[in-house]
């Protein structure tokens, strides 16, 4: 397009419309961005959610078995406390570990 177009009031109508849409398609399009980070956003804290759930699951699954001996109470015995202690703490450093080793850690 040359310099003389750019003068013609037609074309110059035309520019300022398609320049208009353009700033209304890029608000669009941040708008949908933000939502769809938000959106991203909640996803992730429910997997996260999910995932501690599951985590807290298996753990009882693991160590319950091992630990209560006695009759459920109103309490656990001072040996059941260490021995559920314990066998979380190890349950979570072999998980630590597992997800180094896939991750390419130590």
């Amino acid at each position: 397009m040359d310099a003389a177009a750019l003068n013609n009031p037609r074309v110059r109508a035309l520019l300022e419309v398609r320049q208009s849409n353009l700033r209304v398609a890029l608000s669009n399009l941040e708008r949908i961005t933000s939502r769809d980070n938000v959106a991203l956003h909640q996803l992730r804290e429910e997997r996260t959610k999910a995932l501690a759930n599951q985590f807290v699951a298996k753990l009882t699954d693991a160590c319950w078995d091992k630990c209560i001996t006695g009759s459920i109470g109103s309490s656990f015995s001072r040996s059941e406390t260490s021995c559920l202690s314990n066998c979380a703490k190890r349950y979570a450093e072999l998980k630590m570990l597992t997800m180094q080793k896939f991750a390419g850690g130590r």
